[in-house]
């Protein structure tokens, strides 16, 4: 699903299983210089396993549960490449929460 708010942010939720695994639930959030994910973390995951891949305007959300099962998120896409510098993450209800700034032109 795909809609404006205030003309400001664009969010998707995006929920598919993936060949790689079961899937993660991963909502984002587009501001002028940043991007905001919340990934649903309904099962135990092994906080250490989670991996967010950053590739130019692609986003891919990767974990492992504690019984070793692989969860993958689809691949987001984002209006602008990011970058890791500077990144926030934060975990609370289920939900972790991680800013990435945008590049910015050079």
């Amino acid at each position: 699903m795909r809609r404006g708010i205030a003309g400001l942010f664009i969010v998707w939720l995006a929920t598919a299983t993936m060949h790689a695994g079961a899937a993660l639930d991963v909502e984002a959030r587009e501001g002028d210089d940043h991007v905001v994910l919340r990934i649903r973390l309904e099962e135990p995951v092994d906080p250490g396993s989670i991996d967010i891949r950053l590739d130019g305007r692609t986003v891919v959300v990767r974990a492992r549960s504690r019984d070793g099962e692989r969860l993958r998120s689809p691949t987001l896409r984002v209006a602008a490449p990011l970058v890791e510098e500077g990144a926030t993450a934060k975990h609370s209800d289920g939900w972790l929460t991680v800013t990435l700034r945008k590049q910015q032109p050079r």
